[in-house]
């Protein structure tokens, strides 16, 4: 189930990555694509580090 959330994530990270540089070339809102795309990647390396507790 984990890895599935990883994929996503990633998944989402590099279609948000694309619309950041359109939003560096002013062609997209850089405050929109610029935001989602540090949540992704904050939630990537939160999935990746997160480790449940017994």
């Amino acid at each position: 189930m984990k890895l599935i959330f990883v994929l996503l994530t990633v998944i989402a990270s590099v279609f948000l990555f694309y619309h950041y540089l359109l939003g560096l070339l002013h062609l997209e809102s850089l405050l929109i694509s610029g935001g989602l795309f540090f949540l992704t990647v904050f939630l990537l390396i939160r999935l990746l580090t997160w480790r449940q507790r017994n």
